[in-house]
């Protein structure tokens, strides 16, 4: 194909090209023409699958044919003009162009390079050039420069780095050779040290605009953390060190070696790839991988899918391996740039200090005598970390480079010998930083060698907005999270979880769970259940104890359920909380999940932790724990119970009201609140009723520190009131976390709701809320209709047009949870006044909600509600139950 496509752009050149003619009328047309064939034939090589740096190599090609002959065409007419040239003249290539590495819209930048001045001949040849590549619509960055010029703007850095790029086009090749002399004379003879460290500072301003992580939801795939951008600062710095001019030379010269080689330009033709489709799709330039075009390309390089995996999560797993690649190399040429680089070790001239085992301490960092150190004990690779972590000590660069010429030990023998796994239960069980050395080992591979279950997952991605990391950085994340447990660094904010990981008995059981409790992830089906079968290898081979496994497994298939329990339970049913009790087995597992829970949520992104979730978390391992603390898995006698509550009520409101009003008030409230609602809140609740006015009472209460407000609405039950109260919060920008209502005997309800604003955080503005109570005095007198709010607040916005992957909805019932009530579970995309239609929805199909619970994952809600029908009881007919669940998925695709 390459062949047949070099033909076609010689071909092209003699049809299109030779035909050019001084001041000629048709030279536009004919360039375009030119570049129309040659692009159809560049993008059929792509299109059949060519590599990304030939598709590169061939664009370079078509420019340079074009300007070689606007070269000569714009000197033809000069000596037409003037019949002889007097002046030399070069055109050099700079940039990307420079490398030869042209995507299909990247921009072309070249140097007219004249001896010493500008005369008619370069001004002539410039204006003509220029011209007629702007009237191709071609994006042209041009300079014009003597070798001189060229001198004194090498103090600056961008400039003096396209100069390292250079290439010779056409022109005078021996202005082009004394250019080039110059350049190393006087430019690139001194300071390369200096040069390095400059484009390294560069780099760092450059990761604090793009992201200072691969893991990028949406990567500029050029100036991103291991974009294209990171290869090219590894290139200057090795052109300027070892006067190379690409890394094939670099192999020759023996800085790189062939596998080093291979991998690194496995990884730049992939990004290559890459970025040539989303130029071919978006036909401009742009270099951000955007979830559209994430989809779009996948399915454009023939990414197919299997099982749950889609394409695009096939492909995104692929570019993340890949910007690993080019920044782990990128590092390692720049380091090897910077020092005197060799290949025969640090032991045979250097001073350093022996440690146990052979290793040595040198300047501070753990390094090995020899290259054949690993070969000799391949065991050694793990007690490299080991050591590095006792002595808190980084690892020298010559031993990471053995280590990676290494990495074909560790196989089944290296995997089941008791002297690896006991130095990486030691690693676990350290009081020194696990994470730390668990992310330095992933790094190098190691740990994806050793546990190659993990390495399936590795740079595994999920194409939503809501998981930020790829599994298995999100994996490690999660285990650093409970060593800052460990470390006290939330000893203030989170004194609870902090003790509880100080009062484990084994943090290294819990460590290992939560390195694995997404292991069983992109294989099909719950990736808990698959997770749990492989956790329990991983952990006997390792060599924990049987129980220690058992923990593993229980930890790693119920990572979830402590999470879902809490977000979409009603943690005030008694049952609810004995059957999780007896779910959990021991204190100790409740301990470890409650703070597995908590790492993985916090691992998961910064904007996904809250302290509503927080405080749901607490409330489901308090009220947990206390039952282990009373030692009895029965419910109490509810009657016994209720007696109780209103002898402390009664004691809280008896020196304020008459002892008849407080107990009628109880009368009229069902069961279930005066059972799942402390005194105190009772006795508030009671206060806020007694200030019922015509039609309702709001009462607001701000926890800031959690980051919600709580409402109590009080007023004549109505039918749909609570889809009326969803919708003028909706309205108002307010979303609901959760809602719990109760309807009391006597007709008036009393509705409680945990809310925050949009943005996020407590409704803290009164402002706000006297316009929510106007709305739903509106609202209820029948004056303005709900869905006339709700209807203009969900209008478009110009601002809202961002493409999100899409979230397919889903509405599961079940009977079982609940002794009272049917519940329903709703998943879907989140948006504006989406809660307001489910409850309307569930109010035509005669349903009415007891309990409420949302909760936000992303682009993804999940709304469960506690419902009954009309009579006070269960749905049970399952005709019902399938109209409910089609009613509800129709309004939600409708929305």
């Amino acid at each position: 194909m390459r062949k047949k496509v070099l033909e076609t752009i010689e071909s092209a050149g003699k049809s299109c090209l030779d035909k050019l003619k001084p001041q000629g009328s048709d030279n536009i047309k004919i360039v375009k023409n030119y570049l129309s064939i040659c692009m159809e034939g560049i993008k059929a090589v792509h299109d059949a699958g060519g590599a990304g740096l030939e598709v590169l190599a061939l664009r370079t090609i078509v420019i340079d044919r074009l300007l070689v002959s606007l070269f000569d065409l714009a000197g033809k007419e000069y000596c037409l003009k003037y019949r002889k040239v007097d002046q030399k003249c070069t055109l050099v290539a700079l940039g990307g162009y420079g490398r030869g590495e042209l995507s299909p819209v990247s921009d072309i930048d070249i140097m007219f390079l004249y001896p010493w001045k500008v005369g008619s001949y370069v001004e002539s040849v410039i204006e003509r050039v220029l011209y007629i590549l702007w009237d191709t619509g071609l994006d042209v960055g041009y300079s014009t420069r003597s070798i001189s010029e060229c001198v004194k703007i090498s103090s600056e850095i961008v400039a003096k780095t396209s100069l390292v790029d250079s290439r010779y086009i056409c022109g005078d090749k021996a202005l082009y050779n004394d250019y080039l002399k110059t350049l190393k004379n006087q430019i690139f003879s001194n300071g390369a040290d200096s040069f390095i460290k400059e484009k390294i500072n560069e780099g760092e301003e450059r990761r604090k605009k793009y992201g200072d992580s691969v893991y990028i939801l949406e990567p500029d795939i050029k100036e991103g953390n291991g974009g294209l951008r990171d290869l090219h600062t590894a290139l200057w710095a090795a052109k300027v060190k070892y006067k190379v001019a690409d890394f094939k030379e670099l192999k020759i010269k023996g800085i790189i070696n062939d596998r080093e080689y291979d991998e690194v330009l496995s990884a730049f033709d992939f990004m290559s790839r890459v970025r040539n489709d989303l130029h071919f799709i978006v036909n401009r330039k742009s270099d951000q991988l955007t979830f559209q075009l994430q989809e779009k390309i996948a399915l454009n390089l023939g990414y197919k899918g299997e099982g749950e995996v889609l394409p695009v999560e096939q492909l995104m797993k692929d570019y993340y391996l890949a910007a690993n690649t080019i920044k782990e190399y990128s590092e390692i040429f720049i380091e090897r740039s910077l020092s005197q680089y060799s290949s025969k070790g640090v032991g045979a001239f250097l001073s350093q200090r022996e440690l146990s085992d052979g290793f040595k301490l040198f300047r501070g960092e753990i390094t090995i005598a020899h290259k054949n150190f690993f070969r000799k004990h391949p065991p050694a690779i793990m007690r490299l970390f080991e050591v590095s972590q006792i002595h808190g000590a980084e690892i020298h660069s010559f031993a990471r480079d053995c280590l990676r010429a290494g990495l074909d030990l560790i196989d089944d023998d290296f995997r089941n010998s008791q002297e690896v796994n006991r130095s990486f239960m030691n690693i676990l069980k350290s009081e020194w930083d696990v994470a730390g050395t668990m992310k330095v080992m992933h790094k190098l591979e190691v740990l994806n060698r050793y546990i190659p279950e993990f390495g399936e997952v590795n740079c595994l991605v999920q194409h939503d907005m809501y998981h930020i990391y790829t599994v298995d950085v999100h994996s490690l994340f999660a285990v650093a999270e409970l060593r800052k447990l460990t470390r006290g660094v939330y000893e203030d904010k989170y004194p609870i979880r902090t003790m509880l990981m100080e009062e484990l008995e084994k943090p290294e059981v819990l460590y290992l769970a939560a390195f694995l409790h997404d292991i069983g992830k992109g294989k099909g089906g719950k990736h808990e259940i698959i997770g749990a079968e492989i956790s329990v290898n991983i952990a006997r081979r390792i060599g924990f104890s049987e129980k220690d496994v058992r923990d593993i497994e229980f930890l790693v298939l119920n990572h979830l359920r402590l999470s879902h329990t809490a977000q979409r339970r009603d943690l005030n049913d008694p049952k609810l909380i004995l059957d999780f009790a007896r779910e959990m087995g021991s204190l100790e597992r409740l301990k470890m999940l409650y703070l597995l829970t908590y790492a993985d949520i916090k691992a998961i992104g910064p904007d996904v932790w809250n302290e509503w979730k927080s405080s749901l978390f607490l409330e489901l391992y308090t009220k947990t724990a206390e039952v282990f603390e009373k030692g009895t898995f029965e419910l109490e006698e509810t009657k016994v119970k209720v007696d109780e509550i209103e002898k402390d009520v009664e004691g809280i409101l008896g020196d304020e009201f008459p002892g008849k009003v407080v107990k009628d008030f109880m009368d009229s409230m069902p069961e279930r609140y005066l059972l799942s609602t402390t005194p105190e809140s009772i006795a508030s609740h009671f206060r806020i009723a007694l200030k019922h006015e015509d039609p309702l009472a709001l009462d607001v209460k701000h926890k800031e520190k959690r980051g919600y407000s709580r409402i109590i609405i009080t007023t004549i039950d109505a039918p749909g009131l609570f889809s009326k109260i969803c919708g003028v919060l909706s309205a108002n920008s307010i979303n609901i976390l959760g809602a719990q209502i109760y309807t009391r005997s006597s007709g008036e309800v009393i509705d409680i709701f945990q809310v925050r604003s949009a943005i996020d955080g407590a409704v803290t503005d009164s402002r706000r809320w006297d316009k929510v109570k106007s709305d739903l005095i509106d609202v209820i007198k029948g004056k303005v209709k709900v869905e006339k709010l709700v209807e203009k607040k969900s209008k478009p916005s110009i601002l809202g047009g961002k493409y999100k992957p899409s979230i397919k909805p889903g509405v599961f019932i079940d009977n079982k949870i609940s002794d009272t009530n049917t519940v329903i579970e709703i998943f879907a995309q989140d948006r504006i006044g989406l809660l307001y239609t489910i409850s309307s929805t569930l109010l035509k199909e005669g349903l009415y909600i007891d309990v409420s619970k949302i909760s936000t994952m992303g682009e993804q809600v999940t709304d469960v509600f506690y419902v009954k029908d009309i009579f006070g009881q269960k749905v049970f007919y399952e005709k019902k139950l399938h109209e409910v669940k089609e009613a509800l998925l129709k309004a939600i695709e409708e929305g």
